[in-house]
């Protein structure tokens, strides 16, 4: 778990962070050097590096009110880790995301279940981001 950083001040580093890589790319376009090989290259080398520190971000920070929801998933995780019944697959409703935290639960710890659902989250998303702009950027080109 990522505790060195205090949780009020989680929010702050993180835009912080994001106005960063904003006026980069505001910097970039406006001088033209986003069109360079070499930008595009370094881009994408950040942009992943980018996107495994924000795994980590999302799936090790503790567990509070400042993160939104991630007391409500907790709860129903803890409720299940001291659940005395054994465990049996749901089929219900959120089968998926349901089972895996009765498994996780049962046989791990709730930072590496945060960490498996930062995961898939963020890997859908980039992946599927990753597809719209190759498409779009096919598209401006052509």
């Amino acid at each position: 778990m990522i505790d060195f950083i205090p949780v009020s001040e989680y929010a702050h580093y993180f835009d912080v962070t994001v106005l960063c890589m904003v006026l980069t790319a505001v910097w970039q376009c406006h001088t033209g050097s986003v069109l360079k090989k070499e930008t595009v290259s370094l881009n994408a080398m950040w942009g992943v590096l980018f996107t495994l520190i924000l795994i980590l971000y999302m799936g090790l920070r503790p567990v509070s009110v400042y993160f939104g929801d991630t007391v409500n998933y907790a709860k129903g995780f803890y409720t299940a880790a001291n659940s005395r019944d054994p465990f049996s697959w749901q089929w219900e409703g959120e089968w998926l995301f349901y089972n895996l935290m009765q498994w996780f639960a049962r046989y791990s710890d709730i930072h590496t279940f945060f960490l498996l659902c930062a995961t898939v989250y963020i890997g859908i998303h980039c992946g599927w981001l990753c597809n719209v702009s190759s498409k779009g950027i096919t598209i401006f080109l052509s």
